[in-house]
């Protein structure tokens, strides 16, 4: 479905499958797919008949203010939030971004404030902007982010941070 929509798995859940750290383990699941592939990915991860899953519950949950400008900045119109049971009764969430046209998936994936958070799948490999910066465990505030970071988003970093302790 990633493939034949061009749409790309990225975030948290990328970085925590990669690295393998237990702290990623409740990070939602971040999908971009471009808008015009909207419709066609949508029903066919939750409303065909053959849906890939049965979700409990469907939401827009209100964005925080650097959130909302992230989402603004990169182009996203909409964003389509799932929460699932999974059969071992875990919860998780699954975020899907709708990306107009004028940007891409990659293109608002690479422009992630966190170096190491520039990872993606594209449902078949695994690539990453900065792979030496994600193997330190040492990434870097892209320059642009610094004035949103220090008026109002240090909580974010400061859980970056506190996930590889002790790894």
């Amino acid at each position: 479905l990633l493939k034949e929509t061009g749409s790309i798995i990225s975030g948290g859940k990328i970085l925590g499958a990669i690295t393998q750290f237990p702290n990623y383990q409740n990070t939602d699941i971040d999908i971009y797919c471009p808008i015009q592939n909207m419709p066609s990915f949508l029903t066919r991860l939750v409303k065909a008949d053959d849906a890939l899953f049965n979700f409990d519950r469907f939401n827009k949950r209100q964005s925080s203010l650097y959130c909302k400008s992230f989402l603004k900045k990169n182009g996203i119109k909409r964003v389509y939030t799932f929460k699932l049971k999974s059969q071992r009764r875990d919860t998780f969430l699954i975020d899907v971004m709708s990306v107009r046209k004028r940007r891409s998936p990659l293109q608002v994936v690479t422009n992630f404030d966190l170096t190491f958070c520039q990872v993606w799948f594209d449902g078949s490999d695994v690539y990453a902007s900065h792979p030496d910066h994600i193997r330190s465990k040492a990434g870097i505030l892209q320059e642009e982010y610094v004035p949103s970071f220090l008026i109002n988003n240090k909580r974010r970093y400061k859980s970056y941070s506190t996930r590889h302790v002790g790894n």
